[in-house]
């Protein structure tokens, strides 16, 4: 998110979501694309076993073996969910490459088997990228059985997404390849029923799917027999994709939709979008809010899957709705990408910027013009700082873009006697255009100044070239003195690109 636009460098994970919805291709030719991804996903399957069978010569394994199947992948460093590893220490995530080699390590003598269910897979439409790359989602599930380090035999099942993308070549497709595998997130479920005065509704089933709106409606409905207060403030926020936390465009639209049909209820009152922060000001706007409505979605197979909650901010007792279920293709029909861009980068990201992060020495926080959770701009938006530090220090800006780079917003920025405890407006802003995609705001504070990054100045922004291990250790070693103070944050938001 820059004034200008930025050289883009090649997205490790592909998960970039499609900004049309309509069927690309004629079944006969999404069929054959069908049939062409499950030979690829053979050849995955039957390359793990190879990879993972002890009675094969070790140097072979370790060669051949693990370089044919690294063929199967748009690139080697294509993350993939690591279902072999029980305690996921090494990440929720590894590189193909990686991934392949660790089934020799990690099961040296036993050795270690792979099943694809392929006779229940299941098929998303074609699809294209925001960028207008071919890829498909073939859902399926997957069996790994093994003796990891030669300990008790363990036998676990996941069900996968493998994203294959793949070329166009006007008569025919070629060049299949995996560009991401990751695990189908379990739909959260509703902890209790509802009482017996709301049995009489009906829960959408995967097998009995409603329209878009007509399941908004359903949610609603079901809020309202809940016992969903009325004449109370209602803060409705964006839904979220899955466990992420993370929102995409279509939260934005799910959410306009849903404060629509909510107005539309007598004797609510649904609050509009939290006013700027004011400059100078010690603690941010009281929201007036008693009532706060989330909830998160997930697309699995044909089907999108919502769930609602309310929490009363009183009592902070929060109730949920059964979850609602929606043809995937009436969500795509709005044409807005369901997942965020770069999201298994953006996961990546946090997960290093987490990695032996500092116990913070004193507080420091950062705002946006529209808060710090759940943020989201459009293309055109402006993104205006605000930041506070409990005692005089010097600050470091750091944005973690969605097309991979780093860049130094601001650099020993002091906060003077003045100014503590009060949050400061920070000068520069921003206006939002692509690379879209989920991106990070890094925030670090000394009371001495930082060592140096390695930069690279283009059109007037400061590039950092150090890799993030290297820029948390200087953000987090200003300076070796004892008395010298730390602390650091993030805060995640998603970019998207104006609706045409």
């Amino acid at each position: 998110m820059h004034p200008v636009r930025l050289i883009p460098i090649l997205l490790l994970h592909g998960l970039a979501m499609p900004s049309a919805c309509a069927q690309l291709f004629p079944k006969e030719r999404e069929q054959a694309a069908n049939e062409e991804v499950i030979q690829l996903l053979e050849r995955y399957s039957d390359g793990l076993n190879a990879i993972g069978n002890p009675d094969e010569d070790l140097d072979e394994r370790k060669t051949y073996y693990v370089g044919e199947f690294k063929k199967v992948f748009r690139q080697p460093e294509v993350l993939v969910f690591n279902d072999i590893e029980p305690s996921r220490r090494s990440g929720n995530d590894l590189p193909a490459d990686r991934y392949a080699v660790n089934h020799i390590i990690w099961f040296p003598k036993s050795g270690i088997t792979t099943r694809l269910n392929t006779k229940e897979i299941t098929f998303s439409p074609i699809q294209k990228t925001t960028s207008g790359n071919l890829f498909v989602n073939a859902y399926v599930t997957k069996n790994v059985k093994g003796r990891f380090m030669d300990r008790e035999l363990q036998s676990t099942s996941h069900r996968l997404e493998f994203r294959v993308g793949f070329v166009d070549k006007g008569r025919y497709f070629s060049d299949f390849r995996i560009i991401g595998i990751t695990e189908i997130p379990e739909t959260a479920t509703s902890p209790k029923p509802l009482p017996d005065k709301n049995a009489a509704v009906t829960v959408t089933s995967p097998g009995n799917p409603k329209t878009f709106h007509q399941t908004l409606a359903t949610l609603v409905d079901l809020a309202m027999k809940s016992g969903l207060p009325k004449g109370r403030p209602i803060r409705v926020e964006k839904f979220t994709y899955a466990k992420t936390g993370l929102c995409s465009q279509f939260s934005k639209v799910l959410n306009n939709f849903l404060v629509v049909r909510l107005r539309e209820q007598p004797g609510l009152t649904v609050l509009p979008p939290p006013a700027d922060l004011p400059a100078g000001a010690r603690t941010p706007p009281v929201d007036p809010a008693s009532i706060r409505i989330e909830g998160s979605f997930t697309d699995e197979n044909d089907q999108l899957a919502l769930q609602l909650s309310w929490t009363d901010l009183q009592t902070k007792k929060s109730t949920s709705i059964p979850v609602q279920h929606v043809p995937l293709a009436e969500a795509l029909a709005l044409k807005a990408p369901l997942r965020p861009d770069n999201l298994g980068q953006a996961v990546a990201m946090q997960k290093a910027l987490q990695k032996d992060s500092i116990r913070s020495d004193f507080e420091v926080s950062v705002l946006t013009n529209r808060g710090n959770g759940r943020l989201t701009f459009t293309e055109g938006d402006s993104l205006k700082l605000y930041v506070r530090a409990a005692k005089p220090c010097y600050l470091r800006f750091i944005y973690h873009t969605a097309d991979g780079q780093h860049v130094l917003l601001d650099d020993n920025y002091y906060v003077d006697s003045l100014n503590v405890n009060r949050y400061v407006k920070i000068q520069k802003f921003f206006t939002v255009t692509e690379p879209f995609g989920t991106e990070v705001l890094q925030l670090n504070a000394a009371t001495r100044p930082f060592p140096a990054l390695t930069l690279h100045q283009e059109a007037g922004f400061a590039f950092i070239t150090d890799d993030i291990p290297t820029i948390n250790q200087k953000n987090r070693r200003a300076g070796d003195a004892a008395n010298i103070r730390r602390a650091e944050t993030w805060l995640t938001l998603t970019t998207t690109q104006k609706l045409k």
